[in-house]
């Protein structure tokens, strides 16, 4: 049985008397981080909620909701709603030599379904990649089974999906080994030629089912189907009302101008197939 301990004041582990590195250790030195401002501020984030919420969930101790002063309240409301979530997991992987304590874990026997980080902050997706990993990978050497393991974040932002990375990729990142923009951009571009035939599919599917279930709707006086996926609805034919805001605009433009409206638009992007033909001229 492994001997481990974990000192909550230094944040830092020890398997038999020996140190090893802690997660936040390894994360920080990798991504140039002031460790020690990391170290203290999870060493003591970390005390804090644990506490408060052992208090919550204790039955002995009157702590109510309104007894919180860290961002617990919120993390409690998820755990109510995520039972047989597991809080606090230290885990280890002396081969290379770190250990980490994951803040929650979905776990039935031996295989992980869920690896969960909870920020009280704005969400760093690099250092909580490598983060996420190495408690991948330390489960992995525990002899856990996290192959169909989600690794996510959750904020008061909401949730973000983490996608988990060898030792190896870890390592790379240290070195600076980014993927170019050009590469993450060649790598999306065919993936989304790999997937346009589906789109294009789903939507001629589309058409040839309105082209064949309005009509029956009409001729039967039904108006829906539910199937084991998808409901099918008739919506009747209407008419719509709108404004001519070109013949406004060229008969009264000065009413056209005083009810201008501006709206806002967030910044997006349009993606458009290239014209083969027009490449090749």
């Amino acid at each position: 049985m492994t001997n481990i301990s974990y000192d909550d004041t230094k944040h830092t582990y020890a398997i038999d008397g020996k140190e090893l590195k802690s997660v936040t250790e390894i994360a920080t030195e990798i991504l140039g981080l002031n460790f020690d401002h990391c170290k203290h501020g999870a060493a003591e984030r970390g005390t804090d909620i644990h506490s408060e919420l052992a208090n919550y969930y204790d039955p002995l101790v009157k702590f109510t909701a309104e007894d919180f002063t860290t961002d617990a309240p919120s993390l409690a409301k998820f755990l109510k709603a995520e039972p047989d979530m597991r809080t606090e997991m230290i885990v280890w992987n002396t081969d290379l030599g770190y250990a980490g304590t994951i803040d929650l874990i979905r776990e039935v026997g031996t295989v992980v379904s869920d690896i969960i980080d909870w920020k009280t902050g704005k969400v760093n997706k690099k250092y909580c990649t490598i983060q996420l990993s190495l408690y991948k990978l330390a489960l992995e050497f525990m002899g856990y089974d996290c192959s169909k393991a989600r690794l996510r974040v959750i904020s008061p932002d909401g949730i973000t999906m983490i996608e988990a990375k060898t030792w190896d990729e870890i390592q790379a990142m240290r070195k600076g080994e980014f993927e170019s923009d050009d590469e993450q951009f060649a790598r999306a571009e065919a993936r989304l030629a790999e997937l346009e035939p589906y789109v294009t599919e789903y939507n001629e599917l589309k058409e040839k089912l309105k082209e064949y279930f309005v009509p029956t709707f009409e001729q039967t006086g039904t108006s829906r189907y539910s199937g084991a996926l998808y409901n099918i609805s008739y919506v009747e034919a209407s008419t719509r009302t709108g404004l001519d805001s070109t013949r406004l605009r060229a008969e009264l433009p000065d009413v056209y101008e005083k009810y201008l409206k501006v709206t806002k638009v967030s910044p997006t992007i349009k993606i458009s197939k290239i014209n083969k033909e027009d490449q090749d001229d």
